[in-house]
């Protein structure tokens, strides 16, 4: 008798927290990239730029949901690099910069240690909104490069 007691009462306090709160729940929508403007940002108008890093290429990986940034430079320059100093931007304006972290190796986001040393950075690609052949902005620190085709 005490299990029917108490299902009895497990039913009645469910059913009592249901009519509490008759809101209808948000509709969930799936997170969108920042739009994002690049004016301000200078151009680098030679490689390397200005401040020593080369721009080696951006292309895809994993399958498409990942953008993959290269470039060299000077390693203390770049070790003080985070999220958000390596992004690429689409033609429409949308930002590709967050960095996956992997549970062991931490962020995908290699920095040199030593000069002349390649690094790269992995950047989510929701919705598979950069392809191969897009045209694309990156930002590498303080520099932008214009009109790069991804591989």
């Amino acid at each position: 008798m005490p299990v029917v007691v108490s299902l009895a009462a497990l039913t009645y306090s469910l059913a009592a927290c249901g009519s509490a709160n008759d809101e209808q729940l948000p509709d969930i929508v799936p997170w969108q990239p920042p739009k994002v403007s690049l004016e301000g940002i200078p151009l680098a108008a030679s490689e390397p730029d200005p401040d020593g890093v080369q721009f080696a290429g951006v292309g895809m990986a994993e399958d498409g949901a990942m953008i993959i940034v290269n470039f060299v430079g000077p390693a203390a320059l770049i070790q003080t690099w985070n999220q958000g100093d390596v992004y690429v931007v689409d033609q429409n304006g949308t930002a590709y910069n967050q960095v996956p972290v992997a549970p062991v190796l931490g962020p995908l986001f290699a920095k040199p240690k030593e000069d002349g040393q390649a690094g790269y950075a992995l950047l989510y690609n929701p919705n598979y909104g950069v392809r191969p052949g897009s045209i694309v902005s990156v930002v590498l620190g303080k520099y932008r490069r214009d009109h790069i085709q991804v591989r």
